[in-house]
């Protein structure tokens, strides 16, 4: 069996180094032990934040996969094609995810903040004529 062409294999090295990014920014900033003072007075992590630190392992599988994919269609040249395309979507899909949830938690974030800081400026802004 002849096996794919370049391109394929350029693309497959694409999809592995996008699919990269999340995990690497995960395990720089340890978002995980970032994230556990957060903790409620139960013990319960509030879900925005939950599902971020979820959704970054899951883009660590996504990344695992992409990789076992490219693995996979080296051993079974007839597949790459399907293979590689397939690793690509999952990881499309995995970064979609993350940006949806990081961009979620930035909101509650900003919502939180503009909570706790809108009645000091009313309190301000009331003792000036």
């Amino acid at each position: 069996m002849q096996r794919p062409p370049l391109g394929w294999w350029l693309a497959w090295g694409l999809v592995v180094a996008v699919g990269s990014f999340i995990p690497y920014l995960h395990w720089h900033y340890q978002v995980a032990e970032l994230i556990e003072p957060l903790r409620g007075p139960l013990g319960l992590m509030p879900t925005p934040w939950l599902f971020f630190r979820k959704n970054g392992e899951m883009a660590t599988c996504a990344l695992g996969f992409a990789v076992f994919a490219g693995v996979w269609a080296w051993c079974k040249p007839a597949q790459a094609r399907a293979v590689i395309l397939l690793a690509a979507l999952v990881v499309l899909l995995a970064t979609f995810v993350t940006a949806g949830l990081a961009t979620r938690s930035m909101i509650d974030f900003i919502k939180g903040e503009v909570r706790r800081t809108a009645p000091a400026q009313r309190e301000a802004g009331a003792g000036k004529p």
